[in-house]
């Protein structure tokens, strides 16, 4: 087998090189999206507004919900943060806490301190006007080269390219290209092939077209190509029934050998690692009908979001003694009625967390920090906290039939920091 090594070995059918092509699939696309496209409220408020800097905000709201969550879960969220927050000014003069407490349980959190950050800078350094161009959306925080493309087609009407995930999954398989899809050679053709491909009277529709067409014919498992308008031009499926068969194993883009070529087969991705587990001690310290919620850091993993007290542990450890690190760690005097609640696990993108939780009754309200506060049930729900606080405090309601006695243990270097260590980064 000759190695696969030379970038300039790219097989034809990977590019477009046909005029009439581009042009038929631009047409083909454009009135595919008019007749199929979702109703959605970005795309409402787009319509609804001729300012560009509104329709900006609009979309770069909507573009940073979007990143790894699902239209289904955003949309809600949406429309309440766009009431709360219409115009960029509103969100620029809101409370950060605020927008932790809205942003609560849509994930990946440091999306929405961002977005506040962006506001803030558009307002008290660019005198409330968007960039106007996808170079200069740059600027803002946390938005890289697909939100700018997408903010600037969109609401700007600028030709460029815009590639999240579900272009990618169709130009791999309308071109064939069976490179991993986050590698260099890869990723630096999928936007020259945007590029090349977007309609230049109707960038923002077609950009939209393109990712529509991902989200929902051309699936991951099961694309539904009987009713795709360009599935006259997919490559993949040409070579699934047979037509194309041409694999060149020096091509860089090729799918490789030992692969069977269907249109499922593409887009290509690299495995992903393994997440990493984590255990802690949760304790639910209750005074009065109150809870005990801690501040986490203001940096790393869940940044200024609220928590239950908890301690990471490893190894074996007994309950009684989980409940003396937890109590020691927040100088509180607890009472002999404690009570083991159960296990909660929670997944993240690049971890796996698993809480012990244990239900402390506190007998004297102790001082606290800024960065504690006791607060009720209504409190606790509206307050800035994640989706596994929820679900240790549904363990808490509801109780857990599967309940089991936690042997875990903290490592000697956390034990010794116990009265100042709350939290995991």
């Amino acid at each position: 087998r000759m190695a696969r090594n030379s970038a300039t070995a790219c097989c034809p059918h990977h590019s477009f090189h046909d005029i009439e092509e581009v042009h038929t699939l631009r047409i083909s696309l454009l009135e595919w999206y008019a007749a199929n496209k979702r109703d959605l409220p970005w795309r409402r408020r787009v319509l609804e507004t001729t300012d560009t800097s509104a329709k900006a905000y609009a979309v770069w709201v909507s573009e940073v919900m979007l990143q790894q969550t699902q239209v289904a879960t955003v949309v809600p969220y949406y429309e309440r943060w766009m009431t709360k927050w219409p115009t960029v000014y509103d969100l620029a003069s809101a409370d950060l806490e605020e927008v932790r407490e809205m942003w609560a349980g849509l994930g990946y959190y440091s999306r929405g301190h961002r977005l506040w950050e962006g506001a803030k800078k558009v307002v008290e350094e660019l005198k409330g006007e968007f960039p106007k161009s996808a170079k200069e959306l740059l600027v803002l925080p946390g938005v890289g080269h697909y939100t700018a493309g997408a903010v600037a087609s969109i609401a700007l009407n600028e030709v460029c390219g815009a590639v999240d995930g579900n272009v990618v999954r169709v130009f791999s398989r309308l071109r064939a290209i069976g490179a991993h899809s986050d590698a260099k050679a890869a990723s630096d053709h999928f936007w020259q092939l945007a590029e090349q491909l977007v309609d230049r009277e109707n960038p923002g529709d077609f950009n939209q077209a393109l990712m529509e067409l991902g989200a929902t014919l051309c699936a991951p498992k099961s694309p539904v190509c009987s009713v795709c308008p360009i599935s006259e031009h997919c490559v993949a499926l040409k070579m699934e029934k047979g037509t194309v068969s041409d694999i060149n194993e020096r091509c860089l883009l090729c799918l490789p050998c030992g692969f069977a070529a269907t249109v499922s087969t593409f887009p290509m991705k690299a495995k992903k690692k393994a997440a990493r587990s984590e255990c802690f001690v949760v304790g639910v310290v209750v005074w009065e009908g109150k809870f005990l919620i801690t501040k986490r850091p203001p940096t790393g993993l869940l940044a200024g979001m609220w928590e239950f007290p908890c301690v990471e542990t490893k190894g074996t450890f007994a309950p009684e003694d989980a409940t003396t690190a937890l109590s020691s760690s927040l100088s509180l005097a607890v009472g002999e009625n404690w009570k083991y609640l159960g296990t909660v696990t929670h997944q993240f993108s690049h971890l796996h967390h698993t809480y012990e939780v244990y239900h402390l009754n506190a007998l004297l309200k102790p001082v606290l920090t800024a960065d504690h506060k006791w607060v009720d049930s209504l409190e606790l729900l509206r307050s800035a906290i994640c989706t596994s606080v929820k679900k240790i405090y549904q363990l808490l309601t509801h109780g857990n039939k599967k309940k089991r006695r936690a042997t875990l243990s903290i490592s000697p270097k956390k034990q010794s920091k116990l009265d100042t260590y709350f939290h995991k980064q």
